[in-house]
């Protein structure tokens, strides 16, 4: 029921974005270098998911810091690591979404990238395969919480706010 009607709304919202992507400057084929202008390279990835974007010791090198930029810190992943201990059904489709997320976010250092841009027309047009992440953070962002519902009563409470003390610390 409720996944159907997302499911409808999100078909409702990306057909014409890929309708328009598709007939878009960026669609005109500038080639592989071009639309892989802001992948995410496999070390400054690793060093994101525990490093702040905002950072001073570290600005990424493959592009603009608020384009490329992502951060979860260490009490977030292991909220979400929590979450593997619920149903699998609950939390395997967020966990997949996060990892897709991630490895597209790789665009030209993720060895599957270049095939899925010769066999599907919409990866023609993506110029920031790191924006991928964005997937990553809302699967992430879910399996938090269900990690967070796998805990006792005074764990729900004291998580949340070291999460919360960690983002201000940074």
């Amino acid at each position: 029921g409720c996944g159907c009607a997302f499911l409808a709304l999100g078909a409702a919202q990306l057909v014409p974005a890929v309708r328009l992507s598709l007939s878009s400057v960026r669609a005109s084929g500038f080639g592989f270098d071009w639309a892989m202008a802001y992948s995410l390279q496999p070390r400054e990835l690793l060093l994101m998911l525990a490093t702040p974007q905002w950072n001073a010791y570290f600005t990424p090198s493959s592009g603009d810091p608020h384009v490329v930029g992502l951060y979860f810190g260490p009490l977030v992943a292991i909220s979400a690591a929590l979450a593997l201990r619920a149903e699998r059904r609950r939390w395997l489709p967020f966990a997949a979404m996060s990892l897709l997320g991630l490895l597209l976010a790789l665009g030209r250092y993720f060895p599957l990238y270049p095939w899925l841009y010769e066999h599907l027309p919409i990866f023609r047009a993506i110029r920031f395969p790191c924006q991928a992440v964005y997937l990553a953070c809302f699967g992430l962002a879910v399996l938090a919480g269900l990690g967070l519902e796998t805990l006792p009563d005074r764990g729900k409470r004291r998580l949340p706010a070291l999460i919360a003390l960690d983002l201000i610390a940074f």
